[in-house]
C-alpha cells in the first residue's frame, strides 16, 4: 500500500506538471501567432506608427537637404554682395591715394603766375 500511494502522488505531480507545460505551450503558440500576424491588419496601430516614422524620416531628410542647399546659396550670395563693396572700397582707396599723390606732387593745381 505504501508503494501505491507514492506512485499515485508521483503520477498526480507529473500530471500537474504536464498540465502546466501544456498551458505554457499553448500560451507560447498564441504569442507566436500574434507576432506572426502583427502588422497584417490595415488599421494596426503598429503598422500606422511605422509608416508615420518612415514618412517623417523622409520629410526630415528632405528638409536637411533643403537647409544645406540654402546655406550654400546664402554663402554664395553673401560673397557676391561683398565683392562690389570691396571693389568700391578698393577704388575709393586708390582714388584717395592718387589724390594724395597728386596733391603732394602739385599736379592738378593751377599754376599761379
Amino acid at each position: 500500500p505504501k508503494g501505491g500511494d507514492e506512485w499515485r502522488t508521483k503520477c498526480a505531480a507529473l500530471q500537474d506538471k504536464l498540465a502546466r507545460r501544456e498551458a505554457e505551450l499553448a500560451q507560447v503558440r498564441n504569442d507566436l501567432d500574434m507576432v506572426k500576424n502583427d502588422g497584417i491588419g490595415a488599421n494596426d496601430p503598429g503598422v500606422e506608427l511605422k509608416q508615420r516614422l518612415i514618412d517623417l524620416t523622409k520629410k526630415n531628410r528632405r528638409l536637411q537637404v533643403t537647409v544645406e542647399s540654402q546655406k550654400s546659396r546664402l554663402t554664395q550670395l553673401e560673397t557676391e554682395v561683398k565683392k562690389p563693396k570691396e571693389e568700391a572700397r578698393r577704388q575709393a582707396e586708390e582714388a584717395a591715394m592718387a589724390g594724395n599723390a597728386n596733391a603732394m606732387l602739385g599736379e592738378g593745381l593751377e599754376d599761379f603766375k
